[in-house]
């Protein structure tokens, strides 16, 4: 933390130009033979007499890569990269919490007994280069290092050192270089989906509590990476919009359940609006290539099944599900889009859809689930690849075989729907059709079957009916059953009664 003998004869040859170096080198001899000092100290008294004010240059402050636990009196200067208020609730004490960044790297930092206004007052913002001097360091709740200033710290704007300090976006990490060995991260995107507010029960000890949960979906060039936002902070980012570009400071690096990398949001971190262009690319794909989670990515696919729209009541919102495939593999879809309904009726069977930007999980075969994020194409003109002129076929149960996946089939109704309770979930059912060759099958669905009909029917003994697009249970090929063939409905297929 001293000044170097180099920076002090400066000092004192700036001050005084009347003097050359040879007389300060006289001077500090004859200062440590009067005195019995050191060269060093011979040079800090030969300041005083001469009223040299000994500005503290970058050099003379520690570097934010060089803090350690226990460091007291220190001086830092380095560019705010955010700040917020906020009150301890242990001791009720106002301080600001906040982010610094040097040329070496950066480092948490608080300001107690003080709030926003006042820092605005002395003209210390977000973006600012400041000198904080008797400020200590101590480890945070989180095991990360921290910069502490009080009542007796003292705080400056340096814009003389603005251009030694690196600008804000050279701290932050492009989304496609985040690892899982970046506990911690500072990074940007622009924003694709923003999730409905949920709560979540807890345990906190015997006490149980309900806790708030919003998720925000960033991306950048061909990466995309899921916010988690939590609690309290759910309400303080809550007015971000879909397009918009943001930073996010102190993210916790995690896993998420689909295996992919997602960002958490604590009350130690931040997300801030981010003026800076943000592009946006989607990767031409196969089926085959999707992986877990949100996909930057534009795949082509023909329908050859499409469910009825329905309402979800876990989202509020009307969906519908498609059966899809192209050439490597096949796929459902569940377009949960607020533009549904305008749509809906030019999604025709056969047609060929375009879609860019969505998320994927994999529970039993690929499921894709389309929102406001995405953009979608009927029929486009230009398809990359050649996607097979599929259907499929009505079959009679003894012409299913052990290859088929998905298909269609006639019948007659000779059993009405009855709830399944053995082994399976509460809202399951069944109905029995007899087939045009004169063989039963069983049909298990989950739901009401209205969600299944198209114009909300439902379905009687003696109705002749179409089962559209139904999932063959292989199991029933296997073994031996009471019902030759059961299939199983999905929210792609449909049932007509004609």
């Amino acid at each position: 933390m001293e000044l170097s003998e180099e920076y002090l004869i400066k000092s004192i040859l700036n001050a005084h130009p009347e003097f050359t170096r040879e007389d300060i080198e006289r001077m500090i001899r004859e200062k440590m033979l009067k005195k019995n000092v050191s060269r060093r100290t011979a040079l800090y008294l030969l300041s005083i007499d001469l009223g040299v004010r000994l500005e503290s240059p970058i050099e003379s402050h520690i570097k934010l890569s060089e803090l350690t636990e226990g460091l007291v009196n220190i001086r830092v200067i380095g560019r705010l990269l955010w700040l917020k208020e906020r009150r301890s609730k242990i001791s009720l004490r106002r301080f600001v919490r906040g982010k610094i960044m040097d040329d070496t790297g950066s480092a948490d930092i608080i300001f107690w007994d003080i709030t926003l206004d006042q820092l605005k007052t002395l003209g210390i913002d977000p973006g600012k280069v400041v000198e904080i001097s008797n400020a200590h360091v101590k480890q945070g709740l989180s095991g990360k290092l921290e910069i502490h200033a009080g009542l007796r710290s003292s705080l400056r704007l340096c814009s003389e050192f603005e251009n030694k300090i690196p600008s804000v976006s050279s701290i932050l990490k492009p989304l496609d270089e985040i690892s899982m060995s970046d506990e911690y991260v500072d990074t940007y995107g622009k924003i694709l989906s923003i999730s409905k507010i949920r709560e979540l029960k807890v345990s906190l000890g015997d006490v149980e509590q309900l806790i708030k949960l919003r998720t925000l979906t960033i991306g950048y060039r061909s990466k995309a990476i899921r916010v988690v936002i939590w609690r309290d902070a759910v309400d303080e980012y809550a007015n971000f919009k879909i397009g918009e570009n943001i930073a996010v400071f102190n993210a916790k690096v995690k896993i998420s359940k689909y295996g992919d990398l997602e960002l958490h949001i604590s009350k130690n971190s931040h997300i801030i609006h981010y003026d800076y262009p943000i592009e946006i690319s989607y990767v031409t794909s196969r089926l085959s290539e999707i992986k877990p989670g949100y996909n930057l990515r534009e795949i082509f696919v023909r329908v050859l099944a499409k469910g009825t729209m329905r309402l979800s009541k876990n989202i509020d919102k009307k969906t519908t599900t498609l059966y899809v495939i192209d050439d490597t593999s096949d796929a459902s879809i569940t377009i949960l889009h607020s533009n549904l309904e305008t749509f809906y009726d030019h999604i025709s069977i056969g047609n060929i859809l375009s879609i860019r930007g969505f998320r994927a999980s994999y529970r039993g075969g690929l499921h894709i689930f389309v929102d406001d994020s995405s953009y979608i194409s009927i029929n486009p003109k230009d398809v990359p690849y050649s996607i097979p002129d599929k259907k499929i076929e009505f079959r009679k149960s003894r012409e299913v075989a052990l290859t088929d996946k998905v298909i269609s089939i006639k019948g007659k109704v000779v059993e009405e729907p009855y709830q399944i309770k053995e082994g399976l979930q509460e809202d399951t059912y069944a109905f029995i059709i007899e087939d045009e060759g004169g063989s039963p099958i069983r049909i298990i669905y989950r739901g009401d079957i209205k969600d299944y009909t198209p114009n909300q029917e439902s379905i009687r003994e003696g109705d002749r009916v179409e089962v559209i697009a139904a999932l063959v249970d292989i199991s029933s090929l296997l073994t031996s059953q009471t019902i030759p063939l059961t299939l199983r409905l999905r929210a792609f297929s449909q049932v007509r009664v004609v």
